[in-house]
């Protein structure tokens, strides 16, 4: 078989595999993908209505927005990690219809996930039958299709470079044995692919990072190159790989760090960093499969994996040590607060606080956990069991196969419901226990064929998997998901001229918003500017010195329950807020009721200003105040027509980039109420323009596309 055909195979493998872990997506590519337990997908109320708003923006203004108006009353759009603007698969979703975009995305995702690993495990020597198996598991952990069900694009993208990160981590440590080309080369080759996995995702790029900093002194120790990598080659080469990888990530890093600084999430506590820890009583979900588990604290791998992973273990196979040790350090880290480590390393490690759930380190230990399935599958291919080795084998195989037994009998025994979903999870662990040992010691035989082999542990562990990844994925129809309040948004956009909506209860979603073109001064992002939270705060009534996802925050995650009946009308006035939707009645006599619509309480809040107005007497507490004459709005770019002398009002956040210009002349712009544009005007007609020139984005996208072409010319010059 030729080397076309050889690498064909394994990337048509993993392309059906993959669909069958997403195939109510690929079903159903009008549908949305959900865990079955969850309310909310970042898809469907982040990723989605991003890039719906971004497609429409084209369309309307002829130009590519800089700035998010759809929620929160406005904020970066470049700088925002969940647009994924330069993560470029993404923009599949302005060729197709957005969502068939992201279930494609997912599913490509997770082959590149399984073919990447199949790869690199190939790379380090693997026999393919133990590639295959990791491949297998990595392209199937329930944990990552869990995340698929909570809608984290940018996660499950970032994680299925994982792999590609160490082949790449892997090459670039042979290359200081090559000539001195070469390694600079493949040095600037692994800085593009590393950034490439920051730009889909920065948050996983501490955790990848340090497992591919402890593979690469590894690799150097076992291998020992040519060129020491503080070497003249090896110093040269670093230096080219980091100004590639900070170069490329420029486009997203420079105005994402300009967004994080100016957030709430800068702030976060000890507290809120290791809230989402793994907690330490689910590791038990190791051995029984968790059926519809929540994704964020899932610990099973697949049973089969488990114990093909205790066979590496047991028979000493290729890199058990570093594996084992990678696997434990992870879990620790993955039990946040829970242990003493997670703080200590706070304090060290700069940025680890942009994780904020420690328990989704464990994916580093499910990698290691798959590497050393492969390993433990490749003893046997490679028939690599000494006799002693093989002793070690068999009886742990007998040891651990009655502890997980008794383990599994004795659940069922106490069990008080032994209905079918409740025992079958109990019965998997049983089956798989009694086929771990059987193949264990059936694979224990020396005139084995190894492709029956391999078909008879790739079988049960694809088994193992399905059974429980088709308990964490469902379709949910858009028709349905889009039909959710569109009554209420239809009436509140009805007459609505940039006129902003605040809801208390969340009750227009932001998906349904975006397509009803309507604007937000509620919202979910995980960076929300600091100083509109504490003005917020004031006006709704909830404590400024929390973090939340949500504004207002839901202490309960129920949005409905009635925590803020008593809003400030006035303040909320002066960001525009004309419509107050409520799920229950708000009691304040500068709110008229419109109407009341499935349980749905709609204000009109009579204090509302419009989008732009002058005060004559700004520095007076009663504000005497007119309307201006037009405004033309677009996200870059606000045009206002005003008559007469004081100060101009802009109900839009103030924030850096943005410039201002009356009639003609730039002038500065003063922070009103702490959060505002203002400017001041002569009396007369006066012309005001409001640009979005943010120099962060210009100059990291000018340094992006730099480095890339710098990139191709390293790579393609011979």
């Amino acid at each position: 078989m030729n080397s076309r055909k050889k690498n064909l195979l394994p990337i048509c493998f993993f392309l059906v595999l993959s669909s069958i872990w997403v195939a109510p997506g690929l079903l159903n590519f009008k549908g949305f993908l959900f865990h079955p337990n969850a309310k909310f997908s970042d898809v469907l109320i982040s990723h989605w209505p991003n890039m719906y708003f971004i497609r429409d923006a084209l369309q309307t203004w002829k130009a590519f927005p800089l700035w998010n108006p759809l929620i929160l009353s406005g904020a970066p759009l470049v700088g925002d990690p969940l647009f994924g603007i330069w993560y470029f698969p993404n923009w599949l979703s302005c060729l197709l219809p957005i969502e068939i975009a992201y279930n494609i995305l997912f599913w490509l995702h997770l082959a590149w996930a399984g073919w990447g690993m199949f790869q690199w495990m190939r790379s380090e020597g693997f026999h393919w039958g133990g590639a295959l198996i990791a491949g297998i598991a990595f392209s199937g952990m329930p944990k990552l299709i869990g995340h698929i069900g909570l809608g984290h694009l940018s996660l499950v993208s970032s994680i299925a470079w994982t792999p590609w990160l160490l082949l790449s981590v892997r090459r670039m440590v042979f290359s200081l044995s090559s000539p001195e080309r070469d390694s600079v080369r493949w040095f600037a080759l692994g800085g593009g692919v590393t950034a490439i996995l920051f730009m889909a995702d920065p948050r996983w790029i501490i955790p990848s990072a340090a497992l591919a900093i402890l593979y690469a002194i590894r690799t150097m120790v076992h291998y020992k190159p040519r060129y020491h990598l503080f070497s003249s080659i090896g110093i040269l080469s670093m230096i080219v790989g980091c100004m590639i990888f900070v170069g490329t990530i420029s486009g997203l890093a420079i105005p994402m760090v300009e967004f994080t600084l100016n957030s709430t999430r800068v702030e976060l506590s000890l507290e809120e960093i290791t809230d989402l820890s793994l907690p330490i009583e689910n590791l038990i979900g190791a051995l029984i499969p968790q059926y519809g588990a929540w994704p964020e604290t899932i610990v099973f791998a697949g049973l089969i994996v488990l114990g093909l992973a205790v066979i590496a273990l047991l028979g000493r196979a290729k890199g058990w040590v570093f594996w084992l040790g990678i696997a434990s350090g992870s879990l620790l880290l993955a039990l946040g607060n829970q242990t003493p480590l997670y703080p200590i390393l706070l304090k060290l490690i700069p940025g680890l606080n942009i994780l904020r759930v420690p328990a989704r380190i464990s994916i580093i230990g499910f990698f290691s956990l798959f590497t050393l399935a492969g390993a433990g599958l490749d003893l046997f291919l490679r028939n690599n069991t000494t006799h002693e080795t093989g002793r070690w084998i068999r009886l742990g195989l007998v040891g651990v196969g009655s502890s997980f037994l008794l383990l599994g009998i004795g659940s069922v025994l106490l069990l008080k419901d032994r209905d079918v979903d409740h025992i079958l999870p109990y019965l998997q662990m049983i089956t798989g226990t009694i086929l771990i040992v059987a193949l264990g010691f059936y694979s224990m035989k020396g005139n084995v064929d190894k492709r029956v082999l391999i078909a008879l542990w790739i079988i049960p562990v694809f088994l193992d998997l399905f059974l429980i990844n088709r308990s964490l994925l469902e379709i949910r129809a858009k028709e349905e998901l889009f039909k959710e309040r569109s009554i209420v948004a239809a009436l509140t956009g009805a007459d609505s001229s940039w006129e902003r909506i605040f809801s208390p209860s969340y009750s227009i979603p932001q998906h349904v918003a975006a397509v009803d073109n309507l604007q937000l001064a509620d919202g979910v992002n995980p960076l929300q500017l600091q100083g509109y939270w504490e003005y917020m705060a004031q006006a709704v009534g909830f404590d400024p010195e929390g973090y939340s996802v949500t504004l207002p925050p839901f202490p309960d995650g129920d949005p409905s329950a009635p925590l803020y009946t008593e809003i400030d009308t006035v303040a909320l006035g002066r960001l525009n807020v004309v419509y107050i939707v409520s799920e229950y009645p708000i009691d304040s006599e500068s709110l008229v009721e419109l109407e009341e619509i499935e349980g749905t309480y709609i204000y009109r809040n009579s204090d509302a200003r419009p989008r732009a107005w002058i005060e004559s007497k700004p520095e007076e507490e009663e504000d005497e105040w007119h309307a201006v004459e037009s405004i033309d709005w677009s996200p870059n770019l606000i045009s206002i027509k005003a008559q007469g002398e004081g100060l101009l009002i802009l109900s839009e956040q103030n924030y850096p980039g943005w410039e201002a210009f009356v009639n003609g002349k730039k002038v500065s712009i003063v922070s009103y109420k702490g959060i505002l544009r203002s400017v001041p005007l002569e009396h007369g007609e006066n012309l005001v323009e409001f640009h979005y020139r943010p120099w962060s984005v210009y100059i990291g996208t000018f340094m992006t596309f730099l480095t890339l072409l710098i990139l191709g010319y390293l790579w393609w010059r011979r």
